[in-house]
């Protein structure tokens, strides 16, 4: 009789442990489901989970980036960037065309370098909110580089192709109108025989949205 009364007392506690975890359970995931439900149904997600093409080019973007020049001094460079691409229910994927040049002068010594990189982008929301989202990217691509050095009355060309070059980002992509593209990230780059690897750097995409 005692073994039996103390396995109903045993009995009933487990299940007021199981009936309290439970309602804790509703009260965190029901309100929870509902917002997120309202999220997906609000106007700007649902314009995000459609497919849109993506425009976006020089003077509008801002692109820097810091390396080291000749004298080992570490500079910011301001980049020409151009990039076209599609969104597909928020995962984005662009290819970037991205140009800059640089000139230094020590004494009759003088060095010009052109650098093109070429980049696909893909970009993926971490966390989502109405009208900005906090993103994750990762790029894959190449560059080529021509650098002229000239001294006196000669000058010699090395021109090198079809290096490798990687990249990762975080940003920040906002939503406030439904036919502009409007994000700011910070990049990391690397690169075949980049100067500090990895360099970093940062874009503010100012472009066209369109779907």
């Amino acid at each position: 009789m005692i073994v039996r009364d103390r396995l109903e007392i045993t009995w009933t506690r487990r299940r007021s442990r199981f009936l309290f975890c439970f309602l804790l359970f509703l009260l965190f995931v029901g309100p929870q489901t509902q917002a997120e439900s309202k999220l997906e149904k609000s106007p700007a997600i649902e314009r995000r989970n459609s497919t849109a093409f993506l425009l976006y080019a020089h003077p509008l973007n801002i692109s820097t980036r810091y390396e080291m020049d000749e004298s080992q001094n570490l500079q910011r460079l301001d980049h020409h960037l151009y990039g076209i691409g599609v969104e597909f229910k928020s995962f984005e994927l662009t290819f970037e065309v991205n140009h800059f040049s640089t000139f230094t002068q020590l004494g009759n010594v003088s060095v010009s370098r052109d650098q093109s990189e070429y980049h696909f982008w893909g970009r993926m929301p971490i966390f989502k909110w109405e009208f900005v989202d906090i993103f994750g990217g990762a790029a894959v691509g190449s560059y080529d580089e021509k650098i002229k050095t000239s001294l006196s009355m000669s000058s010699s060309e090395n021109k090198s192709v079809w290096n490798w070059s990687t990249g990762a980002s975080v940003g920040l992509n906002f939503h406030l109108y439904r036919y502009l593209l409007t994000s700011i990230e910070v990049r990391t780059m690397f690169g075949k025989d980049f100067d500090p690897q990895p360099q970093y750097g940062g874009l503010l995409r100012v472009g066209l949205r369109y779907n």
